[in-house]
């Protein structure tokens, strides 16, 4: 009888988990219990773990060892404060599992990596970070703020500011899976020597919708608010702004499709060279689709756009480019858009 319960039990489970994502409902997490009786259930065990409970979690709380021992499907739900979590690796914490990360009021619940170490490593799993506030993660090498290195994430209603990478993607690095950025600001995060001051993007599927890319830096190299490497990029209802960079203030591209809709590519700056709004490299596919090009400005040719020969630009007649310095469209193509300048 026991057998019987125990496999009715993990059917379940699998099957909830089938259907992706949506752990419980999005808009309210109600808790089931406390990171103080899971943890007090691991040491003194009282029976099995069913995932999709919703661990209320507070700042003086062991979240290393609340997110170790939470089922795969569970949901982390973070009180207000700021949480510190220690590790001895370079990450402060890893996640490799179905699982829900959100603050219990949006913007409250603050995920500091104490300019030690970067904050998330994301390998695999649905992952969803709701509503937090990723800051002051360090490291030598890429995603000062957040790595994703696999999975299927969603980041939303969310605040990445304030992290360092020495090398690629100083608030976030993406090398694979399927991302999605939702109503979220990646703000004045560095990548101090390399490329993706705001986000990094190697290949994978990413989707930025209604976001702030704003005041990141990359500022000895390439792509101060995105870099893309490869993959498929889609942007709508977004706004890459203030970002700095040698190459590509706003956004960098060295290869894959983006697809930019809707959206904002203004006051960025190519501290040196070219392309002070977006610089694409032969090779590429970017489309622009009514989107506003203005106050960009580069140290040499192309202060709104700079394509490489061999580019391939589409830039809609809703599209406008407009004061960026020293000149609007600059490369191997044309545009009626450029012609707003």
């Amino acid at each position: 009888m026991f057998a019987r319960l125990l496999l009715f039990l993990f059917a379940t489970h699998a099957a909830c988990w089938s259907a992706g994502p949506s752990l419980v409902p999005q808009e309210q997490f109600k808790p089931t219990t406390t990171a103080t009786e899971l943890l007090n259930s691991v040491v003194q065990p009282r029976g099995l773990h069913i995932a999709h409970q919703v661990i209320l979690v507070h700042p003086s709380d062991d979240l290393v060892s609340v997110l170790s021992y939470a089922a795969a499907g569970d949901v982390l739900l973070l009180a207000n404060g700021v949480y510190k979590p220690e590790a001895t690796d370079d990450s402060a914490l890893v996640i490799g599992k179905n699982i829900t990360i959100a603050a219990q009021q949006t913007g409250q619940a603050v995920l500091d990596g104490q300019g030690k170490r970067r904050v998330l490593e994301i390998t695999n799993g649905h992952v969803l970070l709701k509503g937090l506030n990723i800051t002051n993660g360090i490291t030598h090498f890429y995603g000062g703020g957040i790595a994703i290195i696999g999975g299927n994430v969603r980041i939303d209603s969310s605040v990445i500011n304030n992290n360092n990478a020495d090398y690629h993607g100083g608030g976030i690095y993406i090398s694979s899976g399927t991302v999605n950025i939702d109503n979220s600001e990646i703000s004045s995060n560095t990548a101090v020597y390399d490329y993706g001051g705001g986000i990094y993007i190697s290949d994978g599927t990413v989707n930025i919708d209604n976001s702030q890319i704003l005041s990141n830096t990359a500022d000895r190299g390439l792509g101060g608010g995105i870099y893309v490497n490869d993959g498929t990029v889609n942007i709508d209802n977004s706004q890459i702004s203030s970002n700095t960079a040698q190459y590509g203030g706003g956004i960098r591209i060295e290869g894959g499709t983006v697809n930019i809709d809707n959206s904002e590519i203004s006051s960025n700056t190519a501290s040196r060279y070219y392309g002070g709004g977006a610089y694409l490299s032969k090779g590429t596919a970017t489309n622009f689709s009514n989107c506003s090009i203005a106050g960009n400005q580069a140290g040499d040719n192309g202060g709104g756009i700079y394509a490489e020969q061999g580019a391939r630009v589409q830039l809609d007649d809703r599209s406008a480019v407009q004061s960026n310095k020293p000149d609007g469209c600059y490369g191997f193509w044309s545009s009626p858009a450029c012609n707003k300048q």
